[in-house]
């Protein structure tokens, strides 16, 4: 992470904890810059839920402990 003054300092502990799920509105190669930081990150075509709707999305996000990364187009 880099701090105020554009230095690089270690990431708080928790990030490596993180997990994102990202939406299919967000490109699947999003997952492979994710993946050094925030180990368990997946996409959703990766657990078969490409073109589900968002209620199903949430639960598996919920039950894994996934943070849902979307987009919509507005």
């Amino acid at each position: 992470l880099l701090g105020l003054r554009g230095r690089a300092r270690a990431a708080p502990s928790w990030v490596s904890r993180v997990k994102a799920l990202l939406d299919q509105n967000l490109s699947f190669r999003l997952v492979e810059v994710l993946l050094p930081r925030f180990p368990g990150s997946l996409h959703v075509r990766d657990v078969g839920l490409t073109g589900d709707d968002d209620e199903r999305i949430w639960a598996l996000a919920k039950t894994e402990g996934f943070g849902w990364t979307t987009s919509t187009d507005s």
